[in-house]
């Protein structure tokens, strides 16, 4: 076929030679016939009707009118199925998508000796943009002519476009068992199986599937071929999951084990195969399984991150809090972004009141989380445990500046300071809430009932008198009675004429006000 490929590309390249003796005036130069070259280049796709570079050089060689032309011709002539196929094609090339499917009609019956015919016309078909036609080509013929691989793989792909799960599983069926010996056809329909739901047949397709990387019959002479371990890694994996979800643990592990020695350390593929293992043990609660690979995977490779994270959790559920920080700082290490990870060490850190060492994770937690702000309160905190107050109180009213916009951040390091017992810090970080705007009169509340709590009780009446300001409205008046209730004010007697003032003076503004009619009785007006 490629012999005849390379002469038709010949055959159509343009002839160089004799336009330039005609440029030169030579008078034995002869113009080629383009209707015998186009003949010719017809004959020669005879042998490969499907080739893209076959259509391509009779289209460039002759135009694509006179190979129309040619071809219809040729095919009514003839009436081979290579000759409708070819002019089907051309139909197609010229966007006259009619003709074109009535020429691929007319090939298919006269094919029945074609075993790829209908993949061909179905790819076609679906290269224009016909994918309902290549559809409806495929579900006339396909019983006929289902050992068409190439059209049963089409049927699959158009049929998981369609969502028609069953419909694909079928097709890959009757493709799996044209094609035993496909590695890749195995894959397909172990997957389909697995996703309707057919695990322990689809664990037996990709059991199948790896039968075929283990070569039998083959003698010491004989050179024993090439494997894509690559690709026996990935069955591998799969099939162990199913094998899992099976409860065949142990045929699981030894899956992945078998995987191990395909593949190189420090590889994805090396990683996910010893985790699925620790995960296995994990799964159905063989802890001591579990520690025992982890250390074994440990002293084969002492950087084994995955083996020091386990380790390490393992030894903080069992509460040896010592080993457990030991693993997680050799794990961190290796894996400095898991913040997860970072987080747990400083709970044993600081559980351990071995605060000195928890600085050092606080402050990297914060610097890999800045737009957070409770990582800034574990900074501060943890600071102040390692008796470093002044500093803790330092870092905390930076945040304020940091985070002047956000309200809860605020609320969490007033919250912090006030933890620190830094009263103007608390102050300062009240100040920026009660700036943000649309919400002045909520964190001035707030401020001021956290006065209140603290004994500062002038000071939080001073507040709350600027929910009403110089001219309060009705809702204004709403929230002052609401917070005098909340926090007790009636029970301090030396505010008794301030609050009587207050409530004439809402009276006068709205008598009917059922907030200020009820303080007013409890303060025997």
């Amino acid at each position: 076929m490629r012999s005849a490929l390379a002469l038709l590309l010949v055959l159509a390249a343009p002839a160089a030679a004799p336009a330039l003796a005609l440029a030169q005036g030579d008078p034995w130069a002869v113009r080629p016939d383009p209707v015998a070259r186009g003949q010719q280049l017809l004959k020669l796709l005879d042998e490969a009707p499907e080739s893209e570079e076959g259509l391509r050089a009779l289209i460039g060689g002759v135009g694509l009118a006179r190979a129309l032309e040619l071809a219809a011709t040729r095919s009514a002539r003839e009436r081979s199925w290579q000759a409708h196929f070819v002019e089907g094609r051309l139909w197609t090339a010229r966007a006259r998508h009619e003709r074109a499917e009535a020429s691929f009609q007319l090939a298919l019956g006269a094919g029945a000796k074609a075993p790829k015919l209908l993949g061909w016309i179905g790819e076609e078909l679906v290269r224009a943009g016909r994918v309902p036609r290549a559809e409806a080509f495929l579900r006339k013929w396909l019983p006929r002519r289902n050992d068409d691989a190439i059209a049963l793989g089409l049927a699959v792909r158009i049929a998981l476009s369609r969502r028609d799960a069953a419909g694909a599983l079928k097709a890959q069926k009757r493709l799996c068992e044209l094609q035993p010996g496909n590695v890749q056809v195995r894959i397909v329909h172990a997957r389909l199986l697995r996703e309707r739901g057919a695990v322990d047949e689809a664990a037996k397709e990709f059991e199948a599937a790896l039968k075929l990387f283990a070569p039998s019959g083959t003698t010491k002479a004989e050179k024993e071929p090439e494997r894509d371990t690559a690709l026996e890694c990935q069955i591998l994996l799969e099939h162990g999951a199913l094998l899992e979800l099976l409860e065949r643990f142990d045929e699981a592990i030894k899956h992945y084990r078998r995987g191990l020695a395909l593949t190189a350390k420090g590889r994805w593929a090396h990683r996910e195969l010893e985790s699925r293992i620790l995960k296995s043990f994990e799964r159905r609660g063989a802890f001591a399984e579990l520690e025992q690979e982890a250390r074994a995977m440990l002293k084969a490779d002492a950087k084994s991150a995955l083996a020091l994270k386990v380790l390490a959790e393992r030894a903080a559920k069992t509460s040896k809090p010592g080993d457990a920080i030991g693993y997680y700082a050799r794990y961190l290490k290796l894996a400095p972004t898991d913040h997860t990870a970072r987080g747990e060490l400083l709970f044993l850190l600081s559980r351990a009141g071995r605060y000195r060492e928890a600085v050092e994770h606080a402050r990297e937690l914060w610097l890999r989380h800045a737009s957070q702000p409770r990582y800034l309160l574990e900074y501060g905190t943890t600071l102040a445990a390692a008796r470093e107050k002044a500093q803790a109180i330092r870092v905390l009213r930076d945040g304020i500046a940091r985070f002047q916009k956000d309200a809860d951040g605020l609320q969490l390091l007033a919250s912090g300071l006030d933890g620190l017992e830094d009263s103007e810090g608390v102050k300062l970080a009240f100040t920026a809430l009660c700036k943000l705007e649309g919400a002045e009169k909520e964190h001035t509340r707030a401020w001021g009932s956290y006065l209140w709590g603290k004994g500062k009780h002038a000071d939080a009446m001073k507040l709350w008198a600027k929910l009403l300001g110089a001219s309060p409205g009705r809702l204004d008046y709403e929230r002052w009675v609401e917070v005098i209730l909340e926090e007790n004010v009636l029970r301090e007697r030396s505010f008794r004429s301030t609050l009587l003032e207050e409530v004439k003076r809402g009276l006068g503004r709205y008598p009917g006000h059922s907030g200020l009619v009820s303080l007013a009785r409890q303060l025997g007006l």
